[in-house]
């Protein structure tokens, strides 16, 4: 699956060649597949992979915070700098950081084919695919916990997506010039800070991660919706400036929603 993602992102951005509007639409299909896959095969190879070597369940933790930080956080801006660097200050265009992806996307899968052991879920009692989806299923409807998770997962990543479509044209209305990989490297780097900060609160005891995620869930939709709400000539930056702030408590949402689904979920479904 993980190569599978590869694939499909590099078909994605292949097709910002075309002027083509369904071209151009089959690739946001491709990305919006390969972004599931992005956050969902990795982790579920690392999971089951982590407890088959017999690994300490708390250190998923502490991999999660680093791949965070590093993936997430330091590796992405540095990709919005090079994008800006390619599209701006050498003026190989718009669609030339995605040939760099590309070469990337290359590269890590190659990496893939040559390292990682191929990865099947639980295989201990040579179950089907139907009775893992199936056993999935009967944990989900079981659990009201799970289907909650799912549900708040699924509603926050909502409002991530639609603030990835809308951020660019917000930023520049009248088609505007503007520095979209640096604006990119510093949402990054609010993302970066948002995990530091929530790996260290979330270290203490006294300090419970559902309590926690209710601010982060209010301060996130405010900050979306305080454009909305006031009407000033210097939107753009007000819609900037809570951009950050949004960008900031997502990226500590996805720190808390780790650490509850490793408490919630069946390590087996994990795998899965």
């Amino acid at each position: 699956m993980s190569v599978l993602y590869c694939i499909t992102y590099i078909l994605s951005c292949f097709t910002k060649h075309s002027p083509q509007y369904r071209v151009l639409m089959l690739g946001r299909v491709l990305g919006g597949i390969a972004t599931s896959l992005l956050f969902s095969s990795f982790e579920s190879w690392l999971v089951a992979e982590h407890f088959k070597r017999g690994f300490e369940a708390q250190w998923l933790s502490l991999t999660f915070s680093k791949a965070i930080f590093l993936g997430n956080g330091l590796i992405a801006i540095i990709a919005g700098l090079v994008a800006n660097t390619l599209a701006g200050t050498f003026n190989f265009g718009p669609v030339s950081p995605f040939d760099a992806a590309v070469c990337v996307l290359a590269v890590g899968m190659a990496i893939i084919l040559m390292t990682w052991a191929e990865n099947y879920g639980d295989q201990t009692e040579g179950k089907s695919i139907i009775d893992q989806f199936t056993k999935a299923a009967s944990a989900i409807a079981a659990d009201e916990k799970i289907a909650l998770l799912g549900a708040i997962q699924s509603l926050f990543e909502g409002s991530m997506y639609t603030f990835v479509f809308l951020w660019t044209p917000a930023l520049s209305p009248n088609d505007q010039m503007i520095p979209f990989g640096f604006i990119f490297a510093t949402f990054m780097l609010a993302s970066m800070l948002g995990s530091s900060l929530a790996s260290r609160l979330m270290s203490r005891s006294n300090l419970r991660v559902e309590s926690y995620m209710q601010v982060v869930f209010a301060v996130a939709s405010g900050s979306l919706c305080l454009p909305v709400i006031i009407q000033v000539r210097r939107l753009t930056c007000i819609f900037f400036e809570d951009s950050i702030c949004f960008v900031y408590y997502s990226e500590r949402f996805w720190y808390c929603l780790k650490s509850v689904v490793l408490e919630a979920v069946d390590d087996f479904l994990l795998g899965f």
